[in-house]
């Protein structure tokens, strides 16, 4: 055998071996099972700390700034959903699932919401492929985050509206939408709104 040739022999099994694990990688990936996000679900990170905040859920169909309105004046507003979060270390996470197709009963369908054991702050990394896993912060399609040092101790949001027939039909094609910021409700330095779902 030339020694050039022989020379050659452990560049090619490198070359080799490396396309092999390129392959082996790639398989491994496409092996794993696909996780979805909730459609519709958001998630509202508040840091607690010393503060006791409270998040208030708009009721479907109705415009949050009445309800933000209502929570500035104390007055309550028919199908809300109310979670007060005490003071304590870290961050609460509170999970609000979106809204279902209008049943023609009007603005005022109640909302739901839950808060999570986990102090932890939800990622954008992969969530939960464990089945059941319903409200797992990172599945959230949507996110709310009140900024540390916030004075505010009322967090007004609305729930999504409901997907588009499309992604009912095909949730596999839903997008995670960019993390918003609630804004101060003009007047009420104490009430925050947060934007609506894209």
């Amino acid at each position: 055998m030339p020694e050039a040739d022989h020379n050659r022999i452990p560049y090619v099994t490198m070359a080799v071996l490396g396309v092999l694990f390129v392959l082996i990688a790639a398989l491994a990936e496409s092996s794993k099972p696909k996780t979805k996000l909730e459609v519709g679900v958001r998630a509202v990170v508040v840091p607690t700390g010393t503060i006791s905040r409270t998040v208030v859920v708009a009721p479907c169909e109705a415009p949050v700034m009445i309800t933000a309105r209502n929570v500035a004046n104390q007055t309550p507003t028919p199908g809300t959903t109310v979670v007060k979060l005490p003071p304590s270390a870290g961050v609460r996470t509170v999970v609000i699932p979106g809204c279902r197709p209008s049943t023609g009963v009007g603005a005022s369908i109640p909302t739901a919401a839950f808060v999570p054991t986990s102090r932890e702050v939800p990622g954008n990394g992969r969530p939960s492929e464990k089945p059941g896993k319903f409200g797992d912060p990172n599945r959230a399609q949507a996110k709310v985050i009140l900024p540390n040092g916030s004075a505010a101790t009322n967090i007004v949001v609305a729930p999504c509206a409901p997907p588009s027939m499309e992604i009912m039909l095909k949730p596999e094609k839903a997008k995670r939408f960019a993390d918003v910021v609630p804004r101060p409700l003009p007047g009420s330095p104490d009430t925050v709104v947060a934007p609506p779902c894209p």
